[in-house]
């Protein structure tokens, strides 16, 4: 790892970020249909 941060880097990190961030919200909101149905099943 080299130790100075350049811009270019920030930008990479902030666009990783915001994909990643779409992925997690994503993956909750597949996560809580997911739960609904099986908790529909139960009830």
């Amino acid at each position: 790892m080299h130790g100075h941060i350049y811009v270019t880097d920030i930008i990479d990190i902030k666009k990783l970020e915001r994909e990643n961030r779409k992925f997690l919200y994503t993956g909750l909101i597949i996560s809580l249909f997911v739960c609904f149905d099986v908790w529909w099943l139960f009830v």
